[in-house]
């Protein structure tokens, strides 16, 4: 059974990566005007959010070093 599902995933692999990109594209009718509409990026550790619009882009960083 779990190479069934294997290959079931291996073959439809592409198609998925192909349409993967416009699903996964965020689209905002204006830039964030300040802080509170911004967009928060990161990873748990080391953060940013971003506002801002074409021309000028902010961003503040946010970094989680302390130690356990």
């Amino acid at each position: 059974m779990r190479r069934r599902t294997f290959l079931t995933t291996a073959a439809l692999a592409p198609a998925l990566l192909r349409a993967a990109p416009s699903a996964l594209r965020l689209w905002y009718r204006r830039p964030a005007p300040d802080w509170n509409e911004a967009l928060p990026i990161g990873n748990g550790r080391l953060g940013a959010m971003v506002l801002g619009g074409v021309a000028e882009e902010h961003l503040q960083l946010n970094d989680d070093s302390t130690q356990a």
